[in-house]
C-alpha cells in the first residue's frame, strides 16, 4: 500500500526511479537510484542515496524528505532514521545576491542559485578568470558546500584522455574583502569531481562564498549549475502552514490538489503524505509556491497529506494532518 516506496519528485534534483536497497555494515538499511538530469541526453543521470527501514508493522520506507540535504555517514546502527542521519544544516545559499566575472547571455548568474540542476550559469568564453560569487545577505554557519559543475561546451564525449578533472579554489570572507580558503583544488590534475561536497563540521563563520575556475574537462566552459552552501542562518523557525486545503479529483483520485496559506520566513515546504498519519514517507519539496497537484495517488488507496515550511534556520512542525 506503500507505493512507491522511493519517489523524489521535488528539490535540486528529482528522480528515485531504478535503484536497490541494501544494508551497511552497522545494519542500517539504505536506497540508492538514479537522478535525471536529462539536458544533453535523456539517460543523462546520476546517482542518489537515502536512509531506507521498515517501520513496526513492516512497512518499508524511503527517507527522501530533505533528500538533497548533507545526511550523516553512519558509524553505527541508528536508532532513528528519519532524525539519526540528518544534521540539520539547512540551505543558505538559496535566491541569494550573486555576483560574477562574466555571463553568457542564456546562462545568467542566478541560475547558480535557483535550486534546479537542469540550469546553469556558465562564464563568458573570454573571461580568463572566471568567478562567481554568492552574498547570502547576513552571517550564517557554513558546515558544507556541495559545488555542481554543469557540462557546457565539452568537445569530449567518452572517458579516455587526461583531460577530465577540475580545478577550482573556493574561498569563505565575513566581509567581502579578507577571504579564507574553504577547499583548494587548483593543482589538481587527477580528480573529475562534478558533484564536489565539502564537509565543514565544526563550521565557519561567512556572508559571502566565492568559486574561483581554472579549469573544466573536456574542454568545457566555466559553468555551475549549483553552488549550494548548507548549514545555520539568522532568524526564526517558520510557524507551521495554516489553511491546509486538499481536494481529491473525483473524476481521476490518481489526483489531488493541495493548498495552504504562506508562512512567514519560509524559504520552502514539504507537502508530506502516506497511508496513515504515522506514515507520512512520500514527500515533494516545493518552493516558492504554496500550491501542489499531486498526480501519484494510488486511486483505490486512502492517504493523510499535511505541510511542514522550512528556512534556513530549520523545519516547522506538521501543520494539521487531512485524510483523503
Amino acid at each position: 500500500s506503500n507505493n512507491p516506496f522511493s519517489f523524489k519528485p521535488g528539490g535540486f534534483m528529482t528522480g528515485a526511479g531504478h535503484g536497490s536497497t541494501f544494508r551497511d555494515r552497522f545494519g542500517n538499511l539504505w536506497h540508492i537510484s538514479t537522478m535525471r538530469i536529462t539536458v544533453h541526453h535523456y539517460f543523462e543521470r546520476r546517482i542518489g542515496l537515502w536512509p531506507a527501514g521498515f517501520d513496526e508493522e513492516g512497512v518499508l520506507f524511503c527517507n527522501t524528505r530533505f533528500g538533497d540535504y548533507p545526511i550523516r555517514m553512519p558509524d553505527k546502527k541508528w536508532q532513528d532514521p528519519w532524525e539519526d542521519p540528518f544534521p540539520k544544516w539547512m540551505l543558505l545559499s538559496f535566491k541569494k545576491a550573486v555576483t560574477v566575472s562574466s555571463h553568457h547571455s542564456d546562462h545568467p548568474a542566478e541560475f547558480a542559485v535557483d535550486e534546479n540542476s537542469r540550469t546553469w550559469w556558465v562564464a563568458d568564453k573570454s573571461d580568463q578568470e572566471p568567478w562567481l560569487q554568492i552574498d547570502m545577505g547576513q552571517e550564517c554557519t557554513v558546515h558544507a558546500v556541495q559545488v555542481n559543475f554543469a557540462e557546457s561546451g565539452c568537445d569530449q564525449y567518452e572517458r579516455e584522455g587526461q583531460n577530465l578533472y577540475h580545478q577550482y579554489l573556493l574561498e569563505s570572507s565575513a566581509s567581502g574583502s579578507q577571504w579564507s580558503t574553504i577547499e583548494d583544488k587548483m593543482a589538481n590534475v587527477s580528480a573529475d569531481v562534478p558533484h564536489d561536497y565539502i564537509s565543514l563540521r565544526s563550521g565557519i563563520a561567512a556572508r559571502f562564498v566565492r568559486i574561483k575556475i581554472a579549469h573544466m574537462p573536456g574542454g568545457g566552459d566555466p559553468a555551475i549549475s549549483g553552488l549550494r552552501v548548507f548549514g545555520q542562518g539568522p532568524g526564526t523557525i517558520p510557524q507551521a502552514p495554516q489553511h491546509i486545503s486538499i481536494v481529491r479529483d473525483i473524476e481521476d483520485p490518481c489526483i489531488a490538489e493541495v493548498t495552504w496559506a504562506p508562512s512567514d520566513q519560509a524559504t520552502g515546504y514539504n507537502v508530506r503524505w502516506g497511508i496513515a498519519s504515522s506514515k507520512l514517507y512520500l514527500s515533494w519539496m516545493v518552493m516558492e509556491s504554496t500550491h501542489l497537484v499531486l498526480r501519484c495517488l494510488n486511486a483505490q488507496q486512502k492517504y493523510c497529506i499535511t505541510v511542514e515550511a522550512f528556512n534556513q534556520v530549520g523545519a516547522s512542525s506538521l501543520g494539521e494532518i487531512s485524510q483523503i
